[in-house]
């Protein structure tokens, strides 16, 4: 029983330390460049023009920057701040939405879901990493 105590224990200290390592490396661009960065991703699934391409990466910006503010405050309720989240997310779609055309919006949309489920894979895939390195 103190054996699988202790083994949980290093579970969570394991996944926990490598949580926050993984955040410290998402956490060292600044807002300007992960804007640039998603505006070259649209720019390549999109066509965007040179200059729905700046307005596109204002609006960015501007997400991005609420965004880390949010996630920089002090936790409060999940919901709450997922319900935050979802409201800077629509106002960043609808800004975007009056820039682009509609067959570039549906574009954006998609390669809005085809990033969502590459970092869904990519978190798993770091989970399966973590235990199968705890059960080594």
């Amino acid at each position: 029983m103190k054996t699988l105590k202790f083994i949980g224990l290093i579970l969570i200290l394991f996944i926990s330390n490598f949580t926050f390592a993984q955040q410290e490396m998402q956490n060292t661009k600044t807002p300007e460049e992960r804007a640039k960065n998603q505006t070259k991703i649209l720019t390549k699934a999109c066509n965007l023009t040179q200059d729905q391409q700046l307005n596109v990466e204002k609006v960015l910006l501007v997400s991005i920057v609420k965004l880390k503010e949010l996630r920089s405050t002090k936790p409060t309720k999940r919901g709450d701040k997922f319900a935050e989240i979802q409201v800077i997310k629509d106002n960043q779609n609808t800004e975007i939405k009056k820039i682009i055309s509609e067959e570039q919006y549906q574009k954006y949309l998609e390669t809005i879901e085809k990033q969502k489920e590459k970092i869904k894979e990519n978190r798993l895939e770091n989970r399966r990493e973590a235990l199968e390195g705890i059960d080594n």
